[in-house]
């Protein structure tokens, strides 16, 4: 099962995905994994600050119009997943059309992440997190452990389905 998984920063997404690996073989990816590498060498401290994040975006934007990277590397990344004997892979994506675009190419599942005491951040990317239908949506307002097992439920009843 490939889940596109999306929320604003800090509600928690990384959490639940560590949360499903300690039950299910999980891979987890995001479309930004080239675009911090090449920060990095440009000079990036790895800091993920409104200074840090908004150059994540600018670049990512930049490699999207140029070749397509970020689009690229999901789909050998996918294309790896599908060898391997993982159960989920996990595919953080921030705009809605670039996970309209891998939806062309992937089959998958989206789902929006929310927390109502999440950290907000003044970034135009932050704003187009809730401008999609998402497939399914997953609250995670409870104590991590609480919401981890109801997601590690929810997970495993969809790849019952498939």
């Amino acid at each position: 099962m490939v889940v596109v998984i999306n929320g604003r920063s800090g509600v928690g997404k990384d959490s639940l995905i560590e949360f499903a690996s300690q039950e299910l073989n999980c891979r987890n990816v995001s479309s930004v994994d080239k675009v911090k590498d090449l920060a990095l060498d440009a000079g990036w401290d790895g800091v993920k600050d409104e200074r840090g994040r908004q150059l994540l975006i600018d670049l990512k934007k930049a490699l999207v119009d140029y070749n397509d990277l970020p689009t690229k590397y999901i789909i050998e990344e996918y294309n790896s997943f599908k060898k391997s004997s993982d159960d989920i892979l996990f595919v953080h994506i921030r705009e809605p059309e670039e996970i309209r675009k891998l939806e062309n190419y992937i089959p998958c599942v989206t789902l929006l992440i929310t927390r109502k005491s999440a950290e907000k951040y003044n970034l135009s990317q932050e704003d187009t997190v809730t401008k999609f239908k998402y497939d399914h949506i997953f609250e995670n307002d409870k104590p991590i452990k609480e919401s981890g097992a109801e997601f590690v439920k929810w997970l495993k009843e969809k790849i019952e389905k498939i």
